[in-house]
């Protein structure tokens, strides 16, 4: 016969099955990563103020000199790293210097951004970042291609997304698209890279060792890599919560704007829908695309009411695609406003700081080569 519990031994028992209920519940693993988060938003909005004003980026764009432009770096929260090599005469030397210094300095942030989250979000930062992949994927083989040494080609690069620096410089390095595979092996990528040299083969024996020597072959795996990206795996997240999602709804409106583009540029060129190949990634319904698009509609019906306002004065589509550039930093940056203690604000703020970089970078070259301020927006 088992002996019977005391009151004691039940009361404990009972108030122990009550906590692990309470430190399993979804309340409470939020106001923890709440409060785990505090201390990353502090660290995040501290640098957050540290970044140029968007004034004077766009006082940097209007400014004449090239060097009145420097006069502005070297007056801001980067004044000390430059300062060393803004000393430099040569103005292909500085630029050179600048992007190396700015580069180093933003993978740096980046990285220590990542020791500071929890494993799990630092995956979500991985996926959120591949929207940078297909670009950075076409910087280094063409790079590579013309020949330019990795270090430069490195700070034309983001250091974010699923392939990271150190795979690049990987591909770089390769001598054969088999080394490519090789390389891709561990991301989400693999089979449609092993896919798309599969059907390569089929029709050139030599792709495998020619394809660094030609430059169709490049430009074709690039657009298909971009394809890939932006169609089939821009929006997956493995986990999300509400700012994630957030982010993942301004990713489905820029794929929707993406198509748009291409539906303009093909009505101009009279084209046929079915020439066409649209991201199936974003909101927009393609069967009703294509009505409209036959019928010589207006395509903007396809759009958001805020992304039909934004489109609403010009068919350019250099133009159109720097104002849904802008748009999508825009949305980005209000997800570091609106999610203070969530991996959303992080990622906010990490878009913001890859589009200072990218704005910094295409300034002073704009000013090295006499650009105005209006083909600088357009970059």
């Amino acid at each position: 016969m088992m002996p019977k519990k005391s009151k004691t031994s039940s009361f404990i028992s009972t108030l122990i099955t009550y906590a692990k209920k309470f430190f399993a519940s979804s309340n409470f693993v939020m106001r923890s990563k709440a409060l785990a988060y505090g201390n990353v938003n502090a660290r995040i909005r501290a640098w957050k103020s540290k970044m140029i004003r968007k004034k004077d980026l766009e006082l940097m764009a209007e400014l004449k000199s090239f060097y009145s432009v420097v006069d502005i770096l070297q007056k801001s929260t980067y004044g000390d790293l430059l300062k060393k090599e803004l000393e430099e005469t040569n103005s292909e030397v500085v630029i050179n210097n600048i992007e190396r210094v700015l580069w180093h300095s933003l993978n740096m942030q980046f990285l220590k951004i990542e020791s500071m989250v929890s494993k799990q979000d630092k995956e979500i930062l991985t996926h959120i970042f591949k929207y940078y992949d297909p670009k950075d994927m076409r910087t280094v083989l063409l790079g590579k291609y013309k020949k330019l040494p990795f270090e430069e080609i490195k700070t034309q690069t983001f250091p974010v997304g699923i392939i990271d620096t150190a795979m690049f410089e990987q591909i770089y390095k390769s001598k054969s698209f088999k080394d490519i595979i090789e390389v891709f092996e561990k991301t989400i990528y693999y089979n449609d890279i092993v896919e798309y040299y599969v059907k390569a083969r089929k029709t050139d024996k030599e792709f495998n060792k020619n394809f660094f020597l030609d430059y169709e072959r490049i430009i074709d795996f690039c657009n298909y890599f971009e394809f890939l990206v932006y169609d089939k795996y821009i929006t997956y997240v493995p986990y999300s919560d509400n700012s994630v999602k957030k982010i993942i709804k301004t990713f489905r409106e820029y794929v929707d704007g993406l198509n748009y583009l291409k539906l303009v540029e093909a009505q101009k060129e009279n084209r046929k829908f079915s020439t066409l190949k649209l991201f199936r990634s974003g909101n927009m319904n393609l069967n009703k695309a294509k009505r409209l698009y036959e019928s010589d509609k207006d395509l903007r019906i396809l759009l958001t009411h805020e992304m039909r306002k934004l489109f609403s004065n010009s068919y350019d589509t250099t133009k159109l695609e720097a104002l849904l550039n802008k748009y999508f930093y825009t949305k980005l940056s209000e997800v570091f406003k609106t999610e203070t203690l969530r991996i959303g604000s992080v990622a906010g703020y990490m878009f913001m700081k890859l589009h200072e970089y990218s704005s910094i970078l295409a300034i002073i070259k704009a000013k090295r080569y006499g650009l105005s301020k209006e083909e600088i927006y357009l970059l």
